[in-house]
């Protein structure tokens, strides 16, 4: 990825679509079993399709094998015990069931009862969920 850069250049790189992975033991104040699974789907899916579900947690390494001199890296990571972002991972589960569903990881009667369960989760005013784990990494070319 660096190959392109001049030297001095700077560049910024945190997570796409394909890898902005939760880290679920840290994503709810409780346990949620079915959460716990909907998690092993999506990563599983990620990888099925050629992803990383990791890659976000790897980004400051790759940075600096890639030849870059590392500036500065971060983790950024929301929580919400009301509100509408509360529902992100609902929301997230919502876009991925067709991917799930195509790379054969779960059935739609598993994924609805996950959702389902996830939603009674995200409802219950006594929980807390967090947003996906970003991790964002900044370097230069010496």
């Amino acid at each position: 990825m660096a190959r392109d850069w001049q030297p001095g250049s700077a560049t910024a790189s945190g997570p796409g679509p394909r890898h902005q992975a939760p880290e679920h033991r840290e994503s709810f104040s409780a346990s949620c079993a079915w959460y716990d699974r909907w998690f092993e789907w999506y990563r599983e899916t990620v990888r099925r399709s050629g992803g990383d579900p990791e890659l976000g947690l790897r980004l400051p390494t790759l940075m600096r094998s890639a030849g870059l001199t590392p500036l500065g890296d971060r983790v950024v990571q929301d929580a919400f015990v009301d509100g509408p972002l509360k529902q992100l991972q609902q929301m997230s589960m919502s876009k991925q069931l067709a991917a799930v569903l195509a790379a054969g990881v779960a059935s739609a009667d598993e994924y609805d009862a996950a959702q389902a369960e996830v939603q009674a989760f995200a409802d219950d005013s006594t929980t807390m969920i967090s947003g996906p784990r970003v991790i964002q990494a900044w370097g230069q070319l010496p």
